[in-house]
């Protein structure tokens, strides 16, 4: 109430502006990305060793979305709205025992048994890759505030077998081939 009364009574010297601290830097990774993460982990673990006692081989796919051309709440609200509808139909779109995992901020992980069939990963690949570009291509033309977006789908898959030993090995010759994809979009 002071500093109304000193304005009223004639005082216009402006006050000093509060002192706003710093906000701290960001976290490389949230908790919440590296706990999904670690679901990822222990669910090619668990799989891992139900291979390595006769269970079925398996093929893990790992699909990232990034979009460009918009603000950042209107890029996660973009890719958020494409990886929840991605999980909510992983059963319906990609098989019943298909599972489907969040990856990292911006991405959906798949893992499904080959059944003895070789190109299960690579398919399963095309239809993950064919349903976050549909999902972008229906947002941008139904959302007027999404319809300056630009994105692009990468996706790589990777196979279990024997020589692959590790979960870690695994995972990273799906990020491998993950990364191969980007630069192959890259350069169309």
């Amino acid at each position: 109430m002071q500093p109304t009364l000193v304005r009223l009574l004639g005082n216009t010297e402006p006050r000093p502006l509060p002192i706003v601290a710093e906000a701290p830097p960001p976290r490389e990774r949230p908790v919440a990305e590296a706990y999904l993460d670690r679901v990822l982990v222990a669910s090619v673990r668990e799989r891992i060793a139900a291979a390595r006692d006769g269970g079925p081989g398996f093929a893990v796919v790992l699909a990232q979305l990034d979009v460009d051309g918009v603000g950042e709440s209107t890029r996660r609200a973009m890719v958020h709205r494409a990886i929840r509808a991605t999980l909510g139909a992983t059963a319906t779109l990609f098989g019943g025992d298909v599972t489907a995992y969040r990856y990292g901020d911006s991405g959906v992980a798949a893992v499904a048994p080959d059944g003895r069939d070789a190109t299960r990963g690579e398919r399963l690949c095309l239809l993950v890759r064919a349903r976050l570009d549909e999902l972008m291509r229906t947002m941008t033309s139904t959302v007027r505030a999404f319809g300056s977006a630009r994105w692009n789908v990468r996706a790589g898959a990777a196979t279990w077998s024997e020589e692959i030993g590790t979960t870690t090995l695994l995972l990273r010759r799906a990020e491998q081939a993950l990364s191969i994809d980007g630069d192959r979009s890259d350069a169309a």
